[in-house]
């Protein structure tokens, strides 16, 4: 399957096998209100946020025998 433009309309694209999918997911559940209908919001997140975020990165780099960082 070929790649996409993801959804924000910014000219990034996306596929399949892009860290993009799996980190829009995160940000989905644990990223607060940032999606309008129009746009993307900022949001100030907590730091536990970003704590949780990086190992779920972790995880997922361990999975598929990735290296960090």
């Amino acid at each position: 399957m070929d790649d996409i433009e993801r959804a924000h309309g910014d000219g990034i694209h996306i596929g399949f096998e892009s860290p993009e999918a799996l980190e829009e997911v995160f940000w989905r559940v644990f990223g607060g209100d940032y999606i309008r209908p129009d746009r993307l919001v900022s949001v100030r997140l907590p730091d536990a946020s970003i704590v949780t975020f990086r190992a779920y990165v972790e995880l997922i780099n361990r999975r598929y025998n990735k290296g960090s960082g």
